[in-house]
């Protein structure tokens, strides 16, 4: 759960405008912060470092935070379109 909100605040979160808006006038930046697949990846290796230094270890747990915050990001849009009747 952690993961999905460190996720969501780095995609979403307005308390991140200021970094994230210059950043997205780079290509690559501006993919990465339209994919939840990629912010989770790099969320997850990045906080991974902080608990244990091994590749195995910090590999795993990037591809799980990739896969969380994707599913996550999915039902949430899955969500927003049943309520609302169309995508955010």
């Amino acid at each position: 759960l952690v993961l999905i909100g460190i996720c969501f605040i780095v995609k979403y979160g307005s308390i991140l405008n200021f970094v994230r808006t210059p950043l997205k006038k780079i290509k690559f930046f501006a993919e990465l912060f339209s994919c939840s697949l990629c912010i989770g990846f790099h969320v997850g290796l990045w906080s991974s470092m902080f608990i244990k230094f091994s590749l195995l270890y910090n590999l795993s747990t990037a591809f799980y935070a990739a896969a969380i915050c994707w599913a996550a990001d999915h039902i949430i849009d899955v969500m927003h379109t049943y309520i609302y009747g169309r995508e955010k």
